[in-house]
């Protein structure tokens, strides 16, 4: 019947669209508009299904995006964040709801009220970290809080990165789009709690604040703490945990570069005032280098092992002096005071490896024009850490719970590992996409119905989610070990 067309609006057409369209378009009821400032994406994505349409949007203009809102039944806003407000704006007037993968916004944040004294749903949240994190968290915490349990420790890890197989260059990373958020966020300061303490990170120390985090027998990476994990203590009813830790995962080695790159000053959003009078990345790093002078006696690796190091990765004479001018740069950081001599030098090739691999010691890698070294920087990441065609993606995810069941403790794990399909859809359009599309649906079928503003913490709304997710190949996979507390 006529009257059954659902009709979803789905702005944007980048990454995750395409999976957003695959799960709404499965119900022969819905209808997609993919509306999008990039026409030949949003064609690209429509052509693959029946069902799906596609528009020219500028989602800043109300006269063009009003009345599209209007004739939807439920908008799924996928364009970047600080363009929300628009879209709120349009389905608080045509009364709509409205479903994003993003954090929640003060802007978001101030329209709960009045979304909810129009019955409208404002999910939010809804991808995989923000998403599923927070759905998989709050299930084991539901879970043990009817049962009795307290939980006394917490620790979450999620990371997007390049499948193992395809894990092919120094820095373990890749990028499907530009890095300079992700490079940005490396600049944040930290927050978390340990042992009832507020152990606050600064931004300088972000990334020598490392731990390795054993996903399984097979796998071990590297995390680092994202952004301030306390605020979540209270939104995820863990009030009375003495540890509550949420960090980032990546390959080991690639914080190590990152901070290298730190040092040296290509971090920096300040201008390149030289940038006109170089044009390789030799000759930049030449006088990024010169601009510097450490002090050699506060390295932490001494003279003789840095003309070691250097031999041993082989480089001309005239890149030497270079690349020991970095290792003095890199060295001197007081966070290496206690780090073993057989590490630092480890580091240090690995180091000086990474930065040759980069082209920081080759003439002809020439440089990208940027305003500021962090663009420079970026411009050059993005050409060097891409995916291939044939190559895949994964989403690493775990949870790490200690629990007090009274008579023994419990090491509860939830892990999540998703591999995205070679030259088709990635793990994090997969993780992100079907989780928007699946709140879209549940919403539009009536069984997650809360209104205002939210995220996918209360049961009915993750409940669903995550067992529609599991039945997709999309599922945390639980382990428990049990110390018991010897009777008296």
């Amino acid at each position: 019947m006529q009257s059954s067309i659902k009709r979803v609006l789905l702005l944007g057409s980048g990454y995750m669209s395409e999976s957003v369209a695959d799960f709404i378009l499965r119900r022969p009821e819905n209808h997609v508009l993919i509306a999008s400032d990039k026409l030949h994406e949003a064609k690209a994505v429509a052509e693959k299904f029946k069902r799906c349409e596609y528009t020219q949007l500028d989602v800043t203009n109300q006269k063009e995006l009003l009345p599209l809102v209007e004739k939807s039944d439920i908008v799924i806003s996928y364009v970047p964040a600080f363009l929300h407000p628009h879209v709120l704006k349009a389905c608080l007037t045509a009364k709509k709801h409205m479903i994003t993968a993003s954090y929640v916004s003060p802007d978001m944040a101030a329209a709960h009220e009045e979304a909810k004294s129009k019955g409208l749903v404002f999910l939010n949240e809804l991808g995989v970290d923000p998403g599923i994190d927070h759905m998989a968290t709050m299930k084991i915490v539901d879970e043990v809080h009817e049962k009795g349990g307290k939980i006394l420790e917490f620790y979450s890890y999620c990371g997007g990165l390049p499948s193992p197989q395809d894990c092919d260059n120094p820095l373990g990373y890749k990028f499907s789009w530009s890095p300079i958020g992700a490079v940005r966020a490396m600049t944040n300061s930290a927050k978390f709690l340990k042992s009832d303490k507020v152990v606050e990170i600064p931004n300088a120390d972000l990334l020598f604040t490392v731990h390795d985090v054993k996903l399984n027998n097979a796998l071990t990476l590297e995390s680092l703490p994202n952004r301030d994990s306390v605020k979540y203590i209270d939104l995820y009813k863990m009030a009375g945990a003495s540890s509550f830790f949420r960090g980032t995962l990546r390959y080991k080695g690639f914080c190590l570069i990152m901070r290298s790159a730190r040092e040296i000053g290509l971090l920096r959003e300040i201008p390149v005032s030289y940038l006109s009078s170089v044009t390789s990345w030799k000759q930049l790093i030449e006088r990024l280098v010169a601009e510097q002078t450490p002090d050699e006696q506060g390295c932490f690796i001494n003279q003789s092992d840095r003309k070691q190091i250097i031999e041993s990765v082989g480089f001309a004479p005239d890149a030497a002096k270079t690349a020991d001018k970095i290792l003095v740069i890199a060295f001197s950081n007081k966070n290496y005071s206690k780090t073993s001599r057989e590490t630092l030098m480890e580091n240090a090739t690995l180091l000086l490896n990474a930065f040759r691999w980069l082209g920081f010691f080759d003439e002809n890698q020439k440089i990208t024009p940027g305003k500021t070294y962090l663009e420079v920087y970026c411009s050059l990441l993005e050409q060097k850490l891409v995916f291939k065609k044939d190559e895949a993606d994964a989403i690493f995810m775990q949870h790490i719970f200690k629990i007090d069941w009274g008579d023994k403790y419990e090491i509860r794990k939830s892990t999540l590992i998703c591999i995205g399909e070679k030259g088709k859809r990635s793990a994090m359009a997969l993780t992100v996409g079907f989780p928007t599309g699946i709140g879209a649906q549940l919403v539009l079928d009536g069984k997650i119905t809360t209104p205002g503003v939210s995220i996918p913490i209360a049961k009915e709304q993750y409940e669903p989610i995550l067992k529609i997710l599991e039945e997709n190949g999309i599922a945390l996979k639980e382990t428990s070990e049990y110390i018991y507390r010897p009777k008296l």
